[in-house]
């Protein structure tokens, strides 16, 4: 990431957390999409809240077709998905399903839908009545997804109802070749898997107040190519990282108090006399992180008087009326003393690249 500001002091933290993939109230909860034995295939769906819901004309408008039917005052318990219950939409008729899998009648087994499940993996939508989407998997058969699934008797079961289900890493494959359909979220799952790259709820940070920077206090960079990821520092005046005199913390130089952590490095401000008004700092950061589109990125900053920061070339935030490729000469809105500014900016992960 890079920045450049008028004067005096320059320190920021970058933190990256995974967007809260948040649960859905009614999960599809296990798919038995390749049966053994021509068994009919199923999918089961559960409502993980203590409210029932009025499922009257909701319907599976991927993968399969199915329609709920409308409210009917006279049988309300067909429309209708009490708290902590599930339902099995199967695609065979009632008593054909009941029969093959052994089941006895009165169950809650709606069916046949039209169409079928695919063998190597396909998408799932329920849609409520107006056509809002309630929950969606993209099913499979290889990759991160268990295997045993195709073929062999198992079925998908969600083993993790709290967290967003488009996501292999939260189901498993039934205990048993023979499920019972229906049987429920497992406490285990059978077949565990990868745990977050990183921790979901509180992120981490990247670069602290106390990191070294690459910086340039010599008056000497033109153009915006130091924004670039491939910068290969061809304009002069560069103190690198691991330079002896770089010690990283708060860059900048005053004989009044400094906030906290105090200046770390000391740079050239010999232009404070309005001939040099533009620093310029680099900082690199291996990113190994979840793909870029499931991550936050917060800047925090103390600084006086502003600056510009971009990442990867492209622009985050502006400080102290700083505007992108501001002009070097460009001097910001001035502060008496350095502040901290926390949430600057605070943005998805598009600008982040694996590395």
């Amino acid at each position: 990431m890079t920045a450049f500001l008028q004067k005096t002091w320059l320190a920021i933290t970058l933190a990256i957390a995974t967007l809260p993939a948040l649960g859905e109230q009614v999960v599809i909860s296990e798919i038995m999409y390749h049966p053994k034995e021509n068994l009919p295939e199923y999918i089961e769906i559960t409502n993980i809240t203590a409210t029932p819901f009025d499922i009257s004309e909701w319907s599976f408008t991927e993968g399969i077709s199915f329609d709920f039917p409308a409210f009917s005052a006279a049988n309300p318990e067909n429309t209708i998905l009490e708290a902590f219950s599930s339902i099995i939409i199967t695609s065979s008729d009632v008593a054909t399903f009941n029969e093959a899998y052994s089941l006895p009648p009165g169950l809650p087994i709606r069916g046949p839908w039209t169409g079928s499940l695919s063998n190597a993996g396909e998408r799932i939508t329920l849609t409520d009545k107006n056509g809002v989407d309630l929950c969606t998997v993209r099913y499979n058969d290889r990759g991160e997804w268990p295997v045993s699934p195709d073929g062999t008797g198992h079925s998908l079961v969600l083993a993790n109802p709290d967290r967003n289900i488009d996501d292999p890493r939260v189901w498993t494959a039934s205990t048993s070749s023979n499920p019972v359909p229906g049987g429920g979220i497992p406490s285990v799952a059978e077949e565990p898997f990868e745990n977050p790259v990183i921790n979901l709820n509180n992120g981490f940070t990247l670069i602290d107040y106390d990191s070294k920077w690459d910086y340039n206090d010599a008056n000497t960079v033109t153009g915006t190519e130091w924004q670039s990821l491939d910068y290969d520092f061809s304009d002069q005046g560069w103190v690198l990282e691991e330079a002896v005199s770089n010690n990283g913390g708060i860059y900048g130089r005053e004989t009044d108090p400094v906030i906290a952590p105090g200046i770390g490095t000391l740079i050239d401000i010999s232009g404070a006399s309005r001939s040099h008004a533009a620093y310029f700092f680099r900082k690199e950061f291996n990113y190994q992180g979840v793909s870029a589109s499931g991550v936050s990125i917060t800047l925090d900053s103390i600084l006086d008087d502003g600056g510009h920061y971009y990442l990867n070339g492209n622009s985050l935030a502006g400080f102290g009326n700083v505007p992108a490729n501001a002009d070097p000469n460009f001097f910001a809105v001035g502060l008496d003393n350095a502040v901290e500014v926390l949430n600057l900016a605070t943005t998805n992960g598009s600008s982040l690249q694996q590395g």
